[in-house]
């Protein structure tokens, strides 16, 4: 696990990265989080319905529940704060 961060910390900001179309830094936030053991979190994440894959793209995306879940995270203070815009239009 990262230094500092609790598991809601990592799973917000997770969860926040996928919502915001970066699979890849999904994947990295968990696996730098759990190590190898980070495919059992999103074996799990996608079987409560909170991302799902999608094998025409090869990638995990947030479900609506996952969007619900991320927002109770977010609402009780844990993970990141919204982008600036100006730091999304420079994408």
């Amino acid at each position: 696990m990262v230094a500092g961060l609790t598991q809601r910390e990592i799973l917000s900001r997770a969860l926040f990265a996928l919502a915001n179309k970066r699979p890849s830094e999904f994947e990295n936030i968990l696996w730098l989080a759990y190590g190898d053991e980070w495919t059992v979190i999103v074996r799990t994440l996608r079987g409560r319905g909170i991302v799902r894959y999608s094998q025409v793209d090869d990638f995990d995306a947030i479900t609506d529940e996952g969007r619900r879940v991320l927002g109770a995270l977010r609402r009780a203070g844990h993970g990141v704060e919204p982008e600036p815009e100006s730091a999304r239009a420079e994408r």
